[in-house]
């Protein structure tokens, strides 16, 4: 029997971002004994192109993914997209073309706030109701998942973290620095989307388990007194 077929979308796997990241971890994981992933490469990173050959690129993407979804098989769409205009509309038109191809498509929001790109109230009703297309919305937050819930009550929507390889990377810590103390940076704008608060909690867990752990985050935004405190 032949393994479901998922295709993913994405940016090029060697591109510096979370989200190129974030596909390395899901192309590395034990999900690969159980569906074949195939990557649908969107986004201008790795391309060399004009302005005009971009907007060419966009015109033709959603034939292009309509065209992978035939060719590959696909029963399962994943869409990672975040909440800024560009890639919401962008991806907006790929979850349609995932819908009419009979796929099953999840939907994974990576960033950008939803309280706060739905604060317009006509945004909010055309998120409300775009939420509800996908067959699962995956969020990478509490507050996220609680702001998708009051959106789309109906909704199947699920908090799933953005995972690491913490095997590989405690190995070659240990490997390194033999019982070195476990040594974390954070860096990025302070702020409660941004998972800092959950890496504070997840430092007194491991302190609670008797792993000498040090959090240094480097960064500024409303959040730095509460985090302070």
């Amino acid at each position: 029997m032949k393994p479901p077929v998922v295709l993913i979308l994405g940016p090029l796997r060697s591109a510096v971002s979370g989200v190129s990241t974030h596909l390395n971890v899901l192309f590395g994981s034990a999900l690969e004994r159980h569906f074949r992933m195939e990557q649908f490469q969107v986004g201008s990173a790795g391309r060399n192109e004009t302005l005009p050959g971009r907007a060419l690129r966009l015109l033709a993407s959603p034939f292009l993914l309509a065209a992978a979804i035939v060719r590959n098989g696909a029963t399962i769409v994943h869409i990672n997209t975040s909440l800024d205009a560009k890639a919401y509309w962008r991806d907006l038109v790929y979850v349609l073309v995932a819908k009419l191809g009979g796929a099953r498509v999840v939907y994974q929001v990576h960033g950008g706030a939803i309280r706060v790109f739905g604060k317009n109230s006509l945004m909010r009703k055309i998120l409300a109701r775009t939420l509800a297309w996908p067959d699962v919305v995956v969020v990478i937050s509490q507050i996220e998942l609680e702001s998708a819930r009051e959106l789309a009550p109906r909704q199947r929507i699920e908090l799933l973290p953005n995972g690491t390889r913490c095997a590989e990377i405690l190995s070659a810590r240990d490997h390194a620095q033999g019982a070195a103390p476990l040594r974390l940076l954070s860096i990025g704008r302070l702020v409660d989307t941004k998972g800092i608060f959950e890496s504070i909690e997840a430092l007194k867990i491991l302190r609670g388990k008797g792993v000498e752990a040090r959090l240094t985050v480097a960064g500024s935004g409303p959040q730095d007194q509460a985090l302070r405190r």
